[in-house]
């Protein structure tokens, strides 16, 4: 088990759909003005944290540690300024979930940020000295192949004279997946094929939950001994309300650009599974793609191009 204090940070538990901040936090009362001098416990009991999720228009409960593989929480004062932090991974061998983890800290009220992430070992909070700056990725890499599935949570706390247990919140999920399918085979003279999203959301500032900043992002690459079954990219990112652009570029052995399709308009939505499915070499080039959402998450969005 690997416990560090923390750089970029990562949450916990989950929910796609849950409406729900502060559920399952169990505070004991104050009953006396706290002493401003002494620290005490806040502390995470992960034992009975759940992730839960639609799939297939029903909700579905998992135990975290079957789904996550890093937890990170940031503790803000009421000034907004980074008073303490803790990430735990259960990545690299450690199968038996998290342990229960406490932070310090001076009676008064904070502002917790929870994530969890199923993405190996990164963590994904940058800027996070200050609660306004603070900023959530699916990936600390634009190029990155492998972005993660985000789950996420934002509540106040206060903190009096004693010691506190949370032990169990939810976490909503703040990504949706995007795959691009080819029902054709790669021609003899093409070596590889590349998939990026323009204008990408790329960054969730937690201070007004919102997403910002856009930039290409890679959703994946075919290689040219990649099995016909297998000729589609996946990635997740940011569910937005702004259309982003699907380019695919192909390259011969050289490395040498050979051809280049756009596909225009297309949503990613939060809690949902976009597909687009066609041909790579269509013999118009203008014809569209459809669109469709997948099942095992809240709805799936089919298109063709």
């Amino acid at each position: 088990m690997r416990l560090t204090s923390i750089v970029p940070l990562v949450f916990l538990s989950l929910i796609f759909n849950s409406c729900s901040k502060n559920a399952g936090i169990d505070q004991q009362p104050v009953d006396q003005i706290p002493d401003l001098s002494k620290t005490h416990s806040v502390a995470f009991d992960f034992s009975n944290f759940k992730v839960s999720y639609n799939e297939r228009a029903s909700n579905k409960e998992v135990a975290a540690k079957d789904y996550l593989s890093i937890i990170s929480i940031i503790a803000f004062d009421s000034a907004g300024n980074h008073a303490n932090s803790v990430v735990q991974s259960t990545y690299g061998g450690n199968t038996s979930g998290f342990d229960a983890i406490s932070l310090p800290l001076k009676a008064g009220t904070y502002t917790f940020l929870v994530e969890g992430t199923a993405k190996e070992n990164q963590q994904l909070f940058t800027d996070f000295s200050e609660l306004s700056t603070t900023r959530l990725m699916t990936s600390l890499s634009h190029d990155d192949r492998h972005g993660s599935d985000v789950f996420y949570n934002k509540f106040v706390l206060t903190v009096g004279d004693r010691d506190t247990t949370i032990n169990t919140l939810r976490l909503e999920r703040l990504t949706g997946l995007l795959e691009i399918q080819f029902t054709d085979t790669l021609p003899e003279n093409v070596e590889r094929v590349d998939v990026k999203l323009y204008d990408a959301p790329f960054s969730y500032y937690v201070a007004e939950d919102s997403v910002k900043g856009r930039d290409s992002m890679f959703v994946g690459q075919i290689a040219r001994n990649t099995n016909i079954d297998s000729l589609k990219v996946s990635n997740f990112f940011f569910g937005t309300n702004t259309p982003v652009t699907v380019v695919i570029k192909t390259y011969d052995k050289n490395g040498n650009f050979m051809f280049e399709k756009r596909v225009d308009n297309i949503f990613v939505y939060r809690n949902k599974k976009t597909i687009l499915k066609g041909k790579l070499y269509p013999t118009n080039l203008s014809v569209g793609m459809p669109v469709t959402v997948d099942p095992d998450f809240a709805e799936i969005i089919n298109q063709s191009f």
